[in-house]
């Protein structure tokens, strides 16, 4: 009776408890209701101060909407992110305060990025990438020259790190001492390096491939001693206008297919068997070779199989070459498959080339078929370059398209020229006509591809091709026919973004030509826009020369939106000079809004002339 009572208490304690619980979670449950409900409301009203173009009132709207999406996981957190961006920017334009300005754009950029690479099937990602150029070339016009990276285009992808660190790890390994360029380096044979083992020896093949991938993106930036890839920048050559890696020219035709040897872990003993089998090959390879062959074509685990063929490929033995081709054709992992088609590339075989067209005209993965088209580049026969044009014609791949006209474009043959000018001709594509622009223009010397540019820059209907145009053009010659001819398109352009494109053009270009453009637009030209453009990529030069420049200009100009980037210009050089003018400046100016700024930007000096003259302005 007593164990009854005693059971019959805990029965009680239970269902209140239970009770207790579910009352909490359905309290819990009511909560996360309402606080979704509270969202929703903050970015509809969001979206309606987005409308009504209250951007302070968005950007606080927003910030509420996301704190509970992020952490509900909501789904407007993409939609969300972008119009916080966008309300960032725009409210920035509002400030009068110019650090204000430039930090609300910083983190207009910041949730941009967070779209772009939290939610890359977004249908936002793309309108972000756009926007976020937009800004990076506000805040470079506004002295932060970090975000240079967005506009060129040239953020090096994940690939290409990974090949640049394959390279750079070469000179931790003993027995390469002696290796300074790159050439030795694709000279080697790794077999008769001595004292290398086996990690050692996947190292060498890593780089050996990360250069093949670097040479074929372009993104090696004319290095050629191995000592140099300590300074090279982590940024491509090749870049679009809009919108980092996705959104200018892709010239990524080998897209992560090796990934660094010690990112991805192996069983230590299976570890141990592909050095004992890579020693026996170097001994006994009529006895390792069956094993390695098993390996490759049964073993279930796919990084073994990659692993096991960086061996195999090694041997001279005939029976590589047709193991190559099975395994590009079968092998389920598509990484292994890859390797195996660099391989065939690399192995120039003469029916290699009939596997890769073979091959290619059954494959309808992107990426394999970029793969493919870098292999094929390899052989240097006409049915090769028949296939890259049959490829850059019709296959309905956008990005094989891209990829084989980029390497018909780098060939020497002029006759390339006139299939590329065809091409362009026929493109609807905006994407590809970009990629045609900018291969046309790796033809700097051909008079017709120049030609076919300066007609694009002058007369195409889409001013963004124009733009975009224009970016190449003004690299193509080095005599002064090149850029007379932008300047006499300045001359009669109408359009106040096609005008700063040719100031952009103008500021970038070596040429004495070009910098004495960019002083006539700032000291005469009628648009003020256009002066203060060209007075601000004048600033950045840093030249004494320059300096006296923009304290003329600053005398002669009459509009306070000059002035001010003129001073913002002047306060970027550090020297004694420039202090001492812009204290000269602030003595005589009459403007109470010139003179705060100039007192701003002296008092972020730290120089005692400065701070002189700033207290003697409190003690008066």
């Amino acid at each position: 009776m007593r164990y009854a009572k005693f059971f019959s208490i805990l029965l009680v304690l239970g269902l209140t408890f239970t009770g207790a619980i579910f009352a909490q979670d359905t309290n819990a449950q009511e909560k996360n209701k309402q606080a979704y409900e509270e969202a929703k409301k903050a970015y509809e009203l969001a979206k309606q101060y987005v409308h009504s173009r209250k951007w302070e009132a968005a950007v606080e709207a927003f910030q509420k909407a996301i704190t509970f999406y992020q952490k509900h996981k909501g789904e407007y957190l993409d939609d969300s992110l972008y119009y916080l961006g966008y309300s960032q920017n725009m409210l920035s334009n509002q400030l009068k305060n110019l650090e204000k300005q430039i930090e609300a754009k910083e983190l207009a950029i910041e949730h941009l990025n967070q779209l772009i690479t939290q939610y890359r099937e977004s249908p936002w990602a793309d309108d972000a990438k756009v926007l976020r150029v937009e800004i990076a070339e506000e805040l470079i016009k506004k002295g932060v020259p970090d975000f240079r990276v967005y506009i060129d285009g040239r953020l090096r992808s994940l690939e290409s790190l990974q090949a640049l660190e394959s390279l750079k790890a070469l000179k931790s390994i003993e027995g390469l001492e002696g290796l300074a360029k790159l050439e030795d380096l694709k000279a080697l044979e790794i077999d008769e390096i001595e004292g290398l083992d086996e990690l050692e020896k996947l190292k060498v093949e890593e780089a050996l491939i990360g250069l093949e991938k670097l040479e074929a993106l372009e993104d090696l930036g004319g290095v050629v001693v191995l000592d140099d890839l300590e300074d090279l920048p982590v940024l491509g050559i090749i870049g679009g206008v809009e919108g980092g890696v996705e959104g200018g020219v892709d010239t990524g035709i080998i897209g992560g297919i090796i990934g660094g040897i010690e990112d991805e872990e192996v069983d230590p003993e299976v570890e141990l068997k592909l050095v004992a089998l890579d020693a026996l090959m170097n001994m006994e390879e009529e006895k390792a070779f069956p094993i390695l062959e098993k390996i490759v074509l049964e073993n279930e685990n796919a990084l073994l199989r990659r692993r096991g063929l960086i061996i195999l490929s090694r041997s001279k033995n005939p029976k590589v070459f047709p193991l190559l081709v099975k395994i590009a054709k079968n092998d389920p992992d598509d990484k292994v498959r890859q390797h195996a088609i660099l391989q065939l590339g690399r192995n120039k075989n003469p029916e290699g080339l009939d596997a890769l067209i073979e091959i290619y005209d059954t494959v309808k993965d992107t990426k394999e078929k970029q793969v493919l088209i870098h292999s094929i580049s390899r052989y240097k026969e006409k049915k090769a370059m028949d296939k890259m044009i049959a490829i850059a014609k019709n296959d309905p791949d956008a990005r094989a398209k891209e990829a084989a006209i980029l390497w018909i474009g780098r060939q020497r043959d002029k006759a390339t020229t006139d299939l590329l000018i065809e091409l362009y001709d026929k493109a609807k594509d905006r994407k590809l006509k970009d990629q045609l622009i900018y291969v046309i223009s790796l033809k700097r010397e051909d008079d017709k591809a120049y030609k076919k540019l300066l007609d694009i820059a002058k007369n195409d209907p889409d001013d963004r091709t124009r733009k975009n145009t224009i970016i190449w053009l003004g690299q193509m010659r080095k005599d002064n026919t090149g850029i007379q001819a932008l300047i006499d398109i300045y001359n009669s352009e109408k359009d106040d973004q096609i005008k700063d494109q040719l100031i952009h053009t103008f500021a970038l270009s070596k040429n004495k030509k070009a910098k004495e453009k960019l002083l006539d637009i700032a000291k005469n030209d009628v648009s003020a826009k256009a002066r203060s453009q060209a007075i601000f990529w004048i600033g950045r030069e840093k030249s004494e020369e320059m300096l006296d420049h923009l304290f003329t200009f600053y005398n002669q100009s009459k509009e306070k939106s000059v002035k001010d980037q003129i001073l913002f210009s002047i306060s970027q050089y550090k020297s004694k000079k420039a202090i001492r003018g812009m204290i000269a400046i602030a003595k005589k100016e009459q403007n109470p809004e010139l003179k705060k700024q100039i007192i701003f930007f002296l008092g972020r000096t730290k120089d005692e002339e400065a701070m002189k003259f700033i207290r003697e302005i409190i003690e008066k």
